[in-house]
């Protein structure tokens, strides 16, 4: 009994591991890349592209399903088909013409700047030497609000697809700072001991003051610590700069008295 149970336990786990394997691989194939960079250094994010939703074209004799970064969803289609050909007449045949795991992204049409190309392809031979391709042009278009359907052009084994797209568009770069505070620049030893003298000063004057105040109970003027020196100062700048304009222009007498 117990070991009918460990059989359909395992049984039961390798079918979950194969489900969530498989789920892992779908995911990783259906989805377009978040970022791609360009041959000039642009940087593009893909990843609000439409990759879910199939794109459709009707052709006189064909039609043409596609899908541009995950398998499309016509079902008669190939497996692993994203862009899928096949007639309007009877009997009708469902061709790849683009396999999702042949994805390729290279510079938009115009330039590297201005969108990016998604390249299908199916190894099978189309004609001698040539192989069925798919190009998807996806054309930055700000003035859109989602990726619309622009034209097609069917050959005879390449196919070329352009749409507008505001997903296709230059990933903007915001500066390293932007939104945020910018962070001071460092203080030069002048800005520090200017600081530091005002920090000083606040600090004599109003401790000085507050002991003379309330410890040697004085008021007025006499309140400044050393306050006969500090009221000196401005007749000492005048006593200062009369004696070196003397002794510049040579006029004038010295107010100093020789002892």
């Amino acid at each position: 009994m117990n070991s009918r149970i460990q059989t359909r336990g395992r049984s039961l786990l390798l079918v979950f591991l194969l489900v969530l394997q498989h789920s892992f691989s779908v995911l990783s194939l259906g989805s377009c890349p978040q970022e791609w960079t360009a041959s000039d250094g642009t940087i593009y994010d893909l990843s609000l592209l439409p990759g879910s939703v199939d794109f459709v074209w009707v052709g006189t004799s064909f039609t043409y399903s596609w899908n541009l970064c995950m398998t499309q969803t016509q079902p008669k289609c190939p497996s692993g088909t994203s862009v899928c050909k096949y007639n309007n007449n009877e009997p009708v045949t469902y061709i790849s013409v683009g396999d999702l795991n042949t994805q390729a992204i290279s510079d938009g049409k115009d330039g590297p700047n201005t969108g990016v190309t998604i390249t299908y392809t199916n190894p099978a031979v189309c004609s001698p030497n040539t192989i069925f391709t798919t190009n998807i042009y996806l054309v930055c278009d700000k003035t859109v609000t989602e990726t619309t359907f622009v034209q097609f052009s069917p050959g005879t084994c390449v196919y070329k697809i352009t749409m507008n797209s505001p997903y296709a568009c230059p990933k903007e770069i915001k500066n390293k700072n932007d939104g945020k505070e910018s962070l001071p620049e460092k203080l030069g030893g002048g800005s520090i001991f200017l600081i530091a003298l005002l920090c000083a000063s606040v600090l004599y004057f109003g401790v000085g003051s507050l002991v003379r105040w309330k410890g040697m109970h004085q008021t007025g003027k006499d309140i400044l610590p050393h306050a006969d020196f500090w009221l000196s100062i401005p007749g000492l700048v005048k006593d200062g700069f009369l004696f070196t304009k003397n002794k510049i222009t040579g006029g004038g007498s010295s107010t100093y008295q020789k002892l």
